[in-house]
């Protein structure tokens, strides 16, 4: 069976995956309860809420960080990470966010998935690498943001990790162009 990825998983990944370095704030007082001050999450979550706003808790105070992620939660997480408000969204949560997932092709290459179901650790690295790829609020790439316009770096995809990708090929993106290559095997 698929592995799905907690809250506080879902939230160091994003945060690691987006360049998100600041890390440095007070834990010794939780932000919510049910999030241990000495957990190994504690500055991903902390950090998520007091320095970049991407996250926020239930509506009874706890972030329950072992929960699972739903995609409609991931989904909030990575449109924040874009720049986006529930301003900018629609006040009609999940249900607007969903919406500007798919506008924002943060939905790319996973089949159907509703809003509560559980986020699998390889929907949580699509999601991801398709945040990286997509337009920022101002219209920008949000990997060129973070990372600065460079040609040194490259993604790669295998049949393990892109459902788009057959087995035997290997798909890079250069930052320019995106190629398919045939793996060599001995």
């Amino acid at each position: 069976t698929a592995q799905e990825r907690s809250r506080s998983q879902f939230c160091e990944m994003s945060q690691l995956a987006a360049g998100f370095t600041k890390l440095n704030v007070d834990t010794r007082f939780s932000i919510f309860p049910g999030v241990e001050t000495k957990g190994w999450y504690a500055p991903y979550v902390t950090a998520a809420v007091r320095m970049y706003s991407i996250i926020a808790g239930y509506p009874d105070g706890r972030f329950m960080p072992n929960n699972d992620i739903p995609y409609g939660q991931a989904v909030t997480i990575l449109i924040r990470m874009l720049g986006y408000t529930d301003a900018d969204v629609g006040m009609f949560w999940p249900r607007d966010y969903i919406n500007k997932a798919a506008d924002l092709k943060l939905n790319e290459n996973l089949s159907a998935i509703g809003a509560n179901d559980s986020v699998t650790r390889g929907q949580a690295a699509l999601l991801i690498k398709n945040m990286l790829l997509a337009d920022t609020k101002e219209g920008t790439k949000y990997i060129d943001g973070v990372f600065g316009t460079t040609s040194e770096y490259v993604l790669a995809a295998t049949e393990k990790t892109s459902s788009a990708t057959k087995s035997g090929k290997i798909t890079v993106w250069d930052g320019s162009a995106i190629t398919t290559l045939t793996t060599e095997v001995s």
